[in-house]
């Protein structure tokens, strides 16, 4: 689900009206850094963290289901998470998340 809370430049956009809070400005700048060092044929950033921690603060706003997964253990997708149909661990996993209320709570956050 993190993959659909995309860092876009509106947002960033949004983000640098709002620059006189302490707050909007560090993650500003920090998501500044981003713009332009990821290699791929469109700014793609995503709000992993960000969404995955905000779910303490607004649970309402994304819906989970219950799916069987496991961890890789190796190479270049160690440490991914992936569904799977036979063993694994049955867990409540995020499935879909309201992207525009999300992103105005993170603005909002970040106006404290």
């Amino acid at each position: 689900v993190t993959d659909k809370v995309p860092v876009t430049l509106d947002f960033l956009h949004r983000l640098a009206r709002q620059r006189r809070y302490p707050l909007s400005d560090l993650a500003g700048q920090c998501w500044a850094l981003t713009v332009g060092t990821i290699p791929s044929y469109a700014y793609v950033y995503h709000m992993w963290d960000t969404l995955t921690t905000g779910y303490l603060g607004v649970p309402d706003l994304i819906t989970t289901r219950q799916v069987c997964c496991e961890v890789v253990p190796n190479g270049p997708s160690a440490g991914r998470t992936v569904e799977v149909t036979d063993g694994g661990r049955l867990i409540q996993a995020a499935d879909d998340v309201d992207v525009n209320a999300f992103l105005n709570y993170v603005l909002e956050l970040f106006r404290r």
